[in-house]
């Protein structure tokens, strides 16, 4: 089976074989448990520079954490797909793949840089949405972090969330 690149994965296929870089990686913990992992995150970015978000639950996260590391080149088969969230996803791509107890990752032998190790999603500063109920996709931001508030409880909408202050090198304040 042939390596398919990241913008052509839907849920339209079962059976999936992808060639990627572990872009980004970071472990979820549960709010209500802060010592308990939930899952394994990651951003996957293939030889186009297309990402995905992917996320390996707490159980299978071990067998897979050696392998699952930030600047590695891997082959992934047999994950499923399904629909990032609608608000604030991690890169801008509408699906991501869900690690299953029988998914293989492995290690790809050569490890040479035809991949990017980053992709960035960069916007004007004053284009960038100061309301979170507008922000579909997360932005890459260039600036100074004014104030950040502590953790509060969001609306009906939003569980959590915390408000920060970031101004650009033009003296331009978001909140």
């Amino acid at each position: 089976m042939a390596a398919t690149s990241l913008d052509q994965i839907d849920r339209s296929k079962k059976h999936w074989k992808i060639i990627i870089r572990i872009s980004r990686t970071w472990e979820v913990f549960d709010f209500e448990d802060g010592d308990k992992r939930i899952s394994l995150d990651l951003i996957l970015l293939d030889t186009h520079g297309n990402q995905m978000h992917a996320s390996v639950p707490e159980e299978d996260a071990l067998k897979h954490e050696r392998v699952l590391q930030e600047g590695n080149i891997c082959i992934i088969t047999n994950f499923n797909v399904g629909l990032a969230r609608k608000i604030l996803r991690h890169v801008n791509n509408i699906h991501m793949i869900f690690f299953k107890w029988d998914t293989v990752a492995k290690l790809m032998n050569d490890q040479s840089n035809n991949f990017p190790m980053y992709m960035f999603s960069f916007k004007p500063f004053n284009a960038i949405s100061s309301s979170y109920e507008e922000t579909q996709n997360a932005t890459d931001v260039i600036g100074i972090l004014i104030s950040m508030s502590y953790i509060k409880e969001g609306t009906s909408s939003i569980s959590k969330r915390r408000d920060i202050i970031i101004q650009n090198e033009r003296i331009m304040v978001l909140n």
